[in-house]
């Protein structure tokens, strides 16, 4: 029994240790360069804006290449939408500005989004799924944070249910189909 907790304790340990060290490791190894005088007014004017609302003072910039094709920052009050983050909204903003197919058509390794706050779960969860992966922030948050929400999603995946059998949904992405056929959701 002793050497079960043992083995427990130390396994536990040594996650946490692995946890940090990745963690802190890839700001490590990232670098930092610093932004463009045009960058850092445009995410000062957008943090300013979610200060004159009461928000959260975060902001974001989404580049094609060189090009800026949205900005953003918290709304999550203003507007009483918990996506409100600067992120999201920055990505929406691109959205907008392109269009959706076309948005979808870019390089996906030429889209880079400049944040003043690195992205929280649901923000990072937008950036993978439209495939942004070049994320530069100027403020990290703590290994600690993260290692926390690493424990909160090992929680929500232990604890998640599948309800039926899925043939609800089935139904409906058919439905989706026969109605748009040259289309993917």
């Amino acid at each position: 029994m002793r050497r079960t907790v043992i083995t427990v304790v130390c396994t536990l340990l040594a996650v946490v240790l692995l946890q940090l060290a990745l963690y802190s490791g890839w700001m490590v190894f990232g670098g930092s360069r610093p932004l463009k005088p045009a960058e850092r007014a445009l995410l000062i004017r957008e943090g300013d804006s979610a200060i004159a609302h009461r928000e959260v003072p975060v902001a974001a910039i989404v580049f094609y290449g060189d090009s800026m094709i949205g900005v953003g920052h918290n709304t999550v009050q203003q507007d009483s939408n918990i996506a409100g983050h600067a992120e999201i909204n920055a990505i929406n903003d691109a959205i907008r500005h392109l269009g959706y197919e076309r948005f979808m058509r870019l390089r996906r390794d030429s889209l880079r989004v400049i944040t003043t706050f690195e992205p929280c779960l649901m923000c990072r969860g937008a950036l993978l799924e439209y495939g942004i992966r070049h994320v530069e922030f100027l403020k990290g948050k703590s290994p600690w944070f993260w290692l926390r929400e690493d424990l909160r999603t090992a929680a929500y995946q232990w604890k998640r249910t599948q309800r039926d059998n899925g043939g609800l949904q089935d139904s409906l992405f058919d439905g989706y189909h026969r109605r748009w056929p040259t289309t993917n959701p």
